[in-house]
This record gives structure tokens, sequence and C-alpha cells, in this order.
């Protein structure tokens, strides 16, 4: 892979458990992850990143610290810790549903959330993105290229792309993006507008998302605003619950402000 540009691979590990990968339908094992780094590592890719999942079913705080502990060992560029989300039509949807399947409580999620921060930060990782920690050096410049709302192009089956405020996705199947590209057409199987409304909640809760926050001169730039003067009283009504901070120059997410970032992102676009 290395020979063709490819200097950072992603894994989704999810848990080092293997009842938790069950749960979450996943065939493989930590062994395998631990085999896989090796391979990589042994063709010269070092830059890699290891996905985390917290809130599985029947998860406890202590078999997401020993997962993390796991992660830890390996010494990963880059890791990424996300809560699980439900989605409708899924199994585990239907399970939960039905009272077969028991999740942790938004307490216990909220606990493996500043579990992770505090073993992941003490360990060296920069915590630079609700979900993201990187050791230095090692953040995901794509990642950032997306939080920043800037353009960025996609190659390959299911890739998306973004550039003239347009989110491009190309199409899932193999043999019609090979047909497609064979007579010169583009493999897009979708395009989505991005208008200046949309455009201006993107920019607010994708760069919340990230540590360093919204810069107001940014933002007043590229919207033709005065931010601060026009959002204060939602900023004040935030600060006060502790989940941002701001000065005259940018404004960001506290850690209880990452922890309820939806409800933050909701305050202020309502």
């Amino acid at each position: 892979m290395k020979q063709y540009g490819i200097n950072r691979v992603s894994l989704g590990l999810q848990s080092a458990n293997e009842i938790e990968l069950k749960v979450l339908n996943r065939i493989h094992s930590f062994k395998d992850l631990e085999e896989s780094i090796d391979i990589l590592k042994a063709h010269g890719i070092s830059n890699i990143n290891i996905d985390l999942m917290y809130a599985i079913a029947n998860q406890t705080i202590e078999s997401f610290k020993t997962s993390i502990q796991k992660v830890l060992a390996l010494k990963p560029a880059h890791i990424s810790c996300y809560s699980l989300i439900l989605e409708e039509g899924t199994a585990l949807y239907k399970l939960h549903k039905e009272n077969k399947i028991t999740f942790p409580t938004e307490d216990e999620d909220i606990n493996m959330y500043e579990l992770a921060v505090n073993m992941l930060t003490s360990a060296g990782y920069e915590h630079y993105e609700i979900s993201n920690f990187a050791l230095s050096g090692r953040k995901c410049s794509h990642n950032i290229t997306y939080w920043k709302v800037k353009p960025y192009l996609g190659f390959g089956v299911s890739s998306h792309s973004f550039f003239d405020n347009c989110r491009y996705s190309n199409t899932s199947s193999i043999e019609e993006y090979i047909d497609l590209l064979s007579k010169n057409s583009l493999p897009i199987e979708s395009t989505e507008l991005i208008d200046d409304t949309m455009a201006f909640e993107e920019w607010i809760f994708l760069r919340l998302r990230m540590k360093e926050g919204i810069n107001f001169e940014d933002i007043n730039s590229r919207f033709s605003i005065n931010f601060l003067a026009s959002y204060k009283p939602k900023l004040d009504k935030l600060l006060n619950e502790g989940l941002l901070i701001y000065d005259a120059s940018k404004v960001s997410l506290t850690l209880k402000g990452f922890e309820l970032s939806n409800y933050a992102f909701l305050t202020l676009l309502s």
C-alpha cells in the first residue's frame, strides 16, 4: 500500500472484549488487530489509528478500561473513541426496543467518556477533538479538513468529496464504479448542494467539535456577520452552564461541553 501513497491506516477495533465484539456482530478479535498492526509496521506504515467504542450493550467501566489499556499498550499514533449510537432498523435497535438487551445509562456513558479522556491524555495523547486523540504530530489531516469545512476529494468506491459548496458521494458498487470509469463517466451516486444556512450551521457544530473552537475573525469574514455580538446571549447561557469558554477572539467547548455537545449545538442554532 505504501508504494501507492497510502500513509495512514485506521483499524476499527471497537472493543478488546470478545463478548462485546459479538454484541456488535464483529468477526475479528483483538489478536487479529495485533497481527494487522504487525503487518502494517513491517511494510513501513506506522501512522495507525484505532477506533474504540463505548456504551456498548452490557459493557462496564472496567471492561472499557481494559480495552483502553490494551490499545495503549500498542502505542498507536492516534485513537478515536465514539459512543455507540443506536440506529433504527439495526438488529441492536430491535433488541433494545424489545427489552432483550441492556445498554449503559446516560451517566455511565459520560463516565466512560471521562475515563477515556483521562487515560488517553495521561498517556500523552492530545485531546484535539471531541472523540479524537493523537500523539504529537499525528492528528488526522483529513478529519481536520472536514471539521474546518475545507474542500477535499475522495477517490474510490463509496468515497466522499466536498468542493464548490457541494458534497458528492461515489457509488458503493465496485462493478458500477469500474463500468462508469471505463465509459469516461464520474462514478458519482449522489450530490448535495450546501446553501448558506446549512454552511453556517455546519461551520458552528463542526468547528466546535475541535478543541480550538471557533475563531470569530474567521466566521465573521466567511459569513459577513459579527458572531460575538449576535450570539452573546446564547454564549453567556452556555458559559454559565459550564459548557463553553470564550474571549474576544474565539469560543470553544469545555470537557462538560464536549459531553453535552448536542445540547450546546442546539442551543446556539435554535
